[in-house]
């Protein structure tokens, strides 16, 4: 299983982890900044340190919003469709089944 967290403080930085434990998922990681995920994959909590939004949840299964609502989508906008497969939309994300 792959999981991706957008904002990896308090609260993503818990969940990373909590599921850490489970050595069948893999964990990519992104914020705005950079250094938490940084700092993460260092430290052996998460498999990627994603550099964008769209690196962190390609091909995942499960995505964790767990920044602030801005943090997570102001400037980003994404349509992700089941596939994993991410493209460039011109408004709000956009979940398709």
């Amino acid at each position: 299983m792959r999981l991706a967290i957008l904002g990896l403080g308090l609260i993503g930085g818990s969940v990373a982890r909590s599921v850490r434990r489970d050595p069948a998922v893999s964990i990519a990681a992104w914020s705005p900044s950079g250094a938490g995920p940084r700092t993460a994959r260092e430290a052996g909590v998460v498999d990627l340190a994603a550099a964008t939004i769209e690196d962190a949840i390609v091909g995942a299964d499960l995505i964790v919003l767990a920044g602030p609502p801005l943090a997570c989508h102001t400037g980003v906008a994404l349509t992700v469709y089941h596939d994993g497969q991410c493209q460039r939309s011109n408004s709000a994300w956009v979940f398709q089944s």
